[in-house]
This record gives C-alpha cells, sequence and structure tokens, in this order.
C-alpha cells in the first residue's frame, strides 16, 4: 500500500510540470514527453504493489473455501404455475 501510494503521488507533479514545461519552453513535445511518462504509472504501481515472492507450500491460506455461505439467494424466483 505505501509503494502503490508513493508511486501514485508523481501523476499530479508530473502533470503540473508537463504544464510548467510548456509555459516556459513554449514546446509541446516536451509536455507531451512528460504525460507520456507518467501514463503507465498506474500499472507500474499495481505491480510493484502486487509484487511478493510465491506462497510456500506450508504457508497457510487466508481464505477458507465454504465458510461463507449466502443463507437466501440474492433475487428469489416466484413459482409459476400452468393452468388449464
Amino acid at each position: 500500500m505505501k509503494k502503490y501510494t508513493i508511486i501514485m503521488s508523481f501523476r499530479i507533479p508530473a502533470l503540473i510540470l508537463a504544464a510548467v514545461a510548456y509555459s516556459a519552453f513554449e514546446n509541446p513535445l516536451v509536455s507531451i514527453l512528460i504525460i507520456a511518462a507518467s501514463v503507465p504509472l498506474p500499472w507500474i504501481a499495481v505491480l510493484i504493489a502486487n509484487d511478493r515472492p510465491p506462497r510456500k507450500k506450508n504457508e497457510p491460506r487466508t481464505y477458507n473455501y465454504g465458510t461463507i455461505a449466502p443463507s437466501a439467494p440474492a433475487i428469489e424466483s416466484p413459482h409459476h404455475t400452468i393452468d388449464g
């Protein structure tokens, strides 16, 4: 979570830097390069935040299958009969 926040905190300053660079250099290429560098930041942040070594065989699972069972269906279907 901390790594994700740190990497994502570079997006807004990059956009501000692109605006400042455009006004300082009056060259849209510099601004476009800065913005293009900030586009893959969310993808990189997610990859780095989710990076962890593979789970070992003796490491317990955190989700227990079948322990959370719904008590009733979310939408109940009405019983239809054919009269006739």
